[in-house]
């Protein structure tokens, strides 16, 4: 083979099978970068959830369905402005209610609840009350109370936390329902949130040590399973004074 030959297939050699020159600089700044990011505890890009956490150094949305949506954000934005003022304006005698579910339950869900689909009935209440007894034995305290005038019975009991359980708040609201939310956890962090709120705001100022034997007005709401027992309600206040 002549030299020439062999030069040729010499040059097509590097240029199949070795970089060139600006090729290798090229992967040398690359690796430079990326070690000096790693070094001085940088990084390139950041990847960011959808929906972060709460606490994560954002407020997040108060609208259901945006990205990045803050079930405590939207809490806050509606406790205010619609949860109190539906639950002053559209509650319902607790007597009053408790009389018409024993004479005609079906009649009085339909006149005085209110529920999403086949779910069980909610309901807004209100009334004056002597607390009969306060029992905070565990973290799910709650009071008996006996609505005025009284006859030393108890009529109904009102959760009192610190932990609150159920979503009475969140299904008595017509403004609230489940498609205007992406999913069923969404959903149910909103009443999660509105439990927290009721923790802080509604119980947290109450002396219970001292609350037994007072006079109370409140508001609140309750669920009502198909079979529930009407002689001792469980009701999640939103407002309780104390007279």
């Amino acid at each position: 083979m002549s030299s020439v030959d062999m030069n040729g297939t010499a040059a097509k050699k590097r240029r199949v099978g070795v970089p060139s020159r600006a090729a290798t600089l090229a992967l040398a700044c690359v690796v430079g970068l990326g070690m000096m990011a790693a070094l001085s505890g940088c990084t390139l890009w950041t990847v960011r959830s959808l929906h972060p956490a709460e606490g994560e150094g954002t407020v997040g949305s108060a609208v259901p369905g945006e990205p990045g949506f803050s079930p405590a954000a939207y809490v806050a934005a509606i406790w205010e402005s619609q949860v109190l003022p539906e639950a002053e304006n559209k509650s319902t005698d607790l007597g009053t209610l408790l009389e018409a579910l024993r004479a005609n339950p079906d009649a009085a869900k339909e006149q005085y609840g209110h529920r999403e689909g086949q779910r069980p009935y909610n309901f807004l209440v209100k009334g004056e009350a002597k607390v009969l007894s306060v029992d905070t034995a565990s973290r799910a305290g709650t009071i008996k109370i006996d609505l005025l005038p009284g006859d030393g019975q108890p009529d109904a009991t009102l959760q009192v936390g610190p932990v609150i359980r159920g979503t009475s708040i969140r299904d008595s609201l017509p403004f609230i329902q489940f498609n205007m939310f992406v999913n069923q956890l969404e959903y149910a962090s909103v009443s999660n949130a509105m439990n927290e709120r009721v923790a802080e705001d509604v119980i947290g100022n109450l002396d219970l040590a001292s609350l037994q034997g007072k006079t109370i007005d409140f508001r609140g709401a309750f669920t009502l399973e198909e079979r529930g027992n009407v002689n001792d309600v469980l009701i999640t206040p939103v407002k309780i004074t104390v007279k």
